[in-house]
């Protein structure tokens, strides 16, 4: 499926991109359930959302499943999307000390390439001008970005 960002901007005054690490992830899990939450917020602040994942497809259907997603979930299968906006890192003992066995194995499990990329949990706001208004990157996994604050504070 290939994303026509210009054709949405067209239709709608944002794009709200977000990264996911994966199902597997307690904090991705919580996250997804707090954009579906308030996606109908969002939609009426004419906001078009993407979620974006290294997942393979039958995970994004248990996800998609799982929360009742009404958000479209992108699976980037060579990691294209996640090099081009510059989240994409590789789990290896350094970048991830704690629970690297477990994180790797899920990686395996849950990603469609055998490679051990995930992304940064990063979340951006794009507006008509293609510019990115709003940014949440942060290397631990566990901070996020607030969907009530990004509705709070659009101009």
């Amino acid at each position: 499926m290939k994303i026509d960002s210009e054709k949405i901007l067209n239709e709608n005054d944002k794009i709200l991109v977000v990264f996911y690490r994966g199902n597997w992830c307690p904090y991705c899990r919580k996250h997804l359930a707090s954009l579906q939450k308030n996606l109908e917020k969002l939609k009426n602040k004419g906001i078009f959302v993407i979620v974006v994942t290294p997942e393979k497809v039958d995970k994004i259907e248990d996800t998609t499943a799982k929360f009742n997603a009404t958000f479209s979930i992108i699976h980037d299968t060579d990691t294209k999307i996640m090099n081009n906006y510059k989240v994409a890192f590789e789990v290896n003992s350094e970048n991830v000390p704690n629970y690297f066995e477990f994180t790797l194995r899920k990686v395996r499990e849950y990603n469609e390439t055998a490679n051990n990329i995930l992304p940064v949990p990063t979340t951006y706001l794009i507006d008509k001008s293609h510019k990115i208004s709003y940014v949440h990157y942060h290397p631990d996994y566990s901070k996020r970005s607030n969907f009530m604050e990004i509705i709070n504070n659009l101009k």
